[in-house]
């Protein structure tokens, strides 16, 4: 009898782990309107496996915000982080058929179809991974990290340091890197590699537990938009194709063709 309890309980533990893991809408979900900074590229850490420190940020169009892009059923079904200046640094939309989920109830990444690129979020973290697998559990590399943005006073008035000190220092500075931001040290103290992993094997387990009449739903809804918006292309498309100045240029092209012996017709 106690073995059949020790059963059930490591299942419906493992059921409530699987399940505490957010996708990468809900987890963007949670941020969107606060500040991030773009970090491109990291360093490994000599001597720590899968530890990393962060790259400094651009000077330019560095801090934005993200916006989860909602069909009118309020589900999400793309992303965009726009700069404070206001341009779009990150944009995709399951809308374009250039780019895909992995799983439409609870996607772990989003990714351009023709590349193994993807973006992920987790721990407060937007990540771009490259060179993912394609069962979705490795990796080869981080390309890019957002995290949150803080500003760091660099104007305060600094300790005089004794020689000690300073060596100290410097040697912080080569090992650690400049950055002084808490997102900077936290990034460093963590085992990335180990998180990120971790994070898409627990995302795969939570896809295998979906109910595929849920999975369905939502890749119907995307379907059903996506056509939409095709139709909507098409339509603007032949509405321009029908206005006065198009006609001229069909026949314009129409007549250079016929000049130059051509067989299009009329041009198109």
């Amino acid at each position: 009898m106690k073995k059949v309890i020790v059963v059930i309980l490591t299942i419906v533990s493992f059921g409530i782990e699987v399940n505490a893991q957010k996708s990468f809408y809900e987890g963007l979900s949670e941020v969107e309107g606060v500040k991030y900074e773009r970090r491109d590229g990291l360093y490994n850490i000599e001597g720590k496996e899968g530890y990393h420190r962060l790259a400094m940020p651009y000077e330019k169009d560095a801090v934005g915000t993200f916006e989860l892009l909602k069909l009118p059923s309020n589900s999400p079904y793309g992303f965009s982080f726009i700069a404070e200046g206001g341009k779009r640094i990150a944009y995709q939309t399951q809308l374009d058929v250039d780019y895909i989920v992995d799983h439409h109830a609870y996607p772990s990444h989003h990714r351009y179809k023709l590349e193994r690129n993807v973006y992920i979020f987790v721990d407060s973290m937007f990540i771009q991974l490259g060179g993912i697998s394609s069962d979705g559990l490795s990796y080869k590399t981080i390309k890019k990290i957002f995290v949150p943005y803080e500003e760091v006073n660099e104007d305060q008035p600094k300790k005089k340091l004794s020689i000690k000190e300073k060596l100290a220092a410097a040697k912080d500075v080569l090992k650690n890197g400049s950055d002084k931001s808490r997102w900077g040290k936290k990034v460093r103290e963590m085992n990335l590699d180990e998180l990120v992993t971790n994070y898409l094997k627990e995302m795969k387990a939570k896809q295998a537990a979906c109910n595929p009449s849920l999975e369905k739903k939502m890749a119907d809804e995307i379907a059903q938009a996506k056509n939409l918006e095709l139709a909507d292309i098409d339509a603007y498309n032949d509405s321009l194709y029908n206005t006065p100045e198009y006609q001229r240029i069909r026949e314009n092209k129409a007549r250079i063709a016929r000049a130059e012996g051509g067989s299009k017709g009329d041009g198109t």
